[in-house]
This record gives structure tokens, C-alpha cells and sequence, in this order.
């Protein structure tokens, strides 16, 4: 083994090391996204009486529950770009865990570098548009995985306060009914969310990211000027 491919397997490792952590502190601060908003939650709806009394009088619920699925929104918005991010960090893992086991097919740094390039192409050039049916989307992005039922299930709570909204402005609707909107809005919203989801996931798949990038010198066009 040549020293220049030592030191490059060395980077890699780093580069791995430093992956892994990345992932687990996206992870982290997932669970702390969740659990602040599960916490405020409760907390308001537990107490929505005392705060009516205390406050504004009755406006005072209708705000609060604006401002909850507002702040859901953005939490939604929040969850959508670390599980972006969670892909591009999974996505260097798998291509730095290849070069680490098929380095020996290659005998310069160049070469593997190369091999590792068409391995992120591949992956960039790859995976198939759902967003034209709605059933494939939901099954994919809502239920497909731990992370993505996690991410439902946040926009299931979201959507609580519209109970609240339907009982605010005294529609006097039958309980089937106040279910039916519920379903029919928690549906749309939750089809949103996906859409967002799947847009973000697909940029961080198509995402030349920088962590794999041996381009230091950035590009050179073809007038000669450098384009960093």
C-alpha cells in the first residue's frame, strides 16, 4: 500500500468517525424537537381554562391554538431538513463503508476516488418520483419507516387543535361530523407534509454533498478561471 493511499484510507476513517456522530446528534436533536412540542402540547391543553380565565378571555383559545399548529409547522419544517441531512450523512457512510472494503482493487488514490464518485452518481441519478400517486406517497413517507411514522405521528398532533377551532366558533356539528373534518383536514395536511418530506429527502439524495468532495481546488471552466 502506497502512502498516499494510507493517508487517504486515514481521512476516510475520520470522515466516518465524524459521520456517525453527525447522525446521532441529528437523532438527538429530533427527539428533543418532538419532545418540546409534546411537552407545550399538553401543558397548554391541560390548562386551556386557567389561560382563557387569566388572559384574554375566550380570543385567548383561539390564538392559542393558531399559535400550536403554527409551531407545529415549523417543527414539521424542522423534522423534514434533519431527516435531509440524516440522508446525506447515511448516504457518505455507505460509500466511505464500500472503499474501505474493495480498497485493495485498487492501487491509487485516484482510481478508488473515482470508483467512489460513481458510486455517489449512481446514487444521485437513482430513485423514482412518487408524488403523482398520493396512496404509494403516504405508504412510503408516512409508514415506511420508524422515523417516518415518528414524523406522522407529529403531524397527527398538529392537527388537534382543529377539534379545538370546530368548538370555538360553535358550529353545534354532531361528533361524526367534527370527526369527519378532523379526518378530511388531518388528511390534506398530512399529504402536505409528505410531498414536503419527499422533496427534502430527494434533495438529500440528489445532494452532491461536500463531505465526499475531493474537489479542494474547486472547478476549473473552460476559459480557464477557477469557480469555487
Amino acid at each position: 500500500m502506497t502512502e498516499d493511499k494510507k493517508l487517504f484510507l486515514d481521512y476516510l476513517m475520520q470522515v466516518y468517525g465524524q459521520c456517525n456522530t453527525h447522525l446521532l446528534e441529528q437523532g438527538k436533536k429530533r427527539d428533543q424537537v418532538v419532545s418540546f412540542y409534546v411537552v407545550v402540547l399538553s401543558f397548554i391543553l391541560t390548562n386551556l381554562n386557567y389561560l382563557k380565565r387569566d388572559f384574554l378571555g375566550r380570543p385567548t383559545v383561539l390564538i392559542i391554538y393558531a399559535t400550536l399548529m403554527i409551531a407545529g409547522g415549523i417543527v414539521i419544517l424542522i423534522l423534514a431538513d434533519l431527516r435531509s441531512w440524516h440522508t446525506q450523512y447515511l448516504g457518505a457512510i455507505y460509500t466511505i463503508n464500500w472503499a474501505i472494503a474493495n480498497q485493495k482493487r485498487f492501487e491509487t488514490v485516484d482510481e478508488l476516488q473515482v470508483q467512489m464518485k460513481a458510486i455517489m452518481e449512481d446514487s444521485l441519478n437513482g430513485g423514482v418520483e412518487h408524488r403523482n400517486n398520493p396512496w404509494i406517497l403516504l405508504r412510503k413517507y408516512a409508514f415506511g419507516s420508524t422515523d417516518n411514522m415518528v414524523y406522522t405521528g407529529i403531524v397527527f398532533l398538529v392537527c388537534l387543535p382543529i377539534f379545538g377551532i370546530i368548538g370555538y366558533f360553535n358550529w353545534s356539528l354532531p361528533i361524526s361530523e367534527q370527526v369527519l373534518i378532523f379526518l378530511v383536514a388531518f388528511s390534506l395536511i398530512l399529504y402536505g407534509s409528505q410531498i414536503y418530506l419527499a422533496k427534502k429527502l430527494k434533495q438529500g439524495e440528489t445532494y452532491n454533498t461536500w463531505i465526499l468532495s475531493f474537489d479542494y481546488n474547486g472547478k476549473v471552466g473552460k476559459d480557464g478561471s477557477r469557480r469555487l
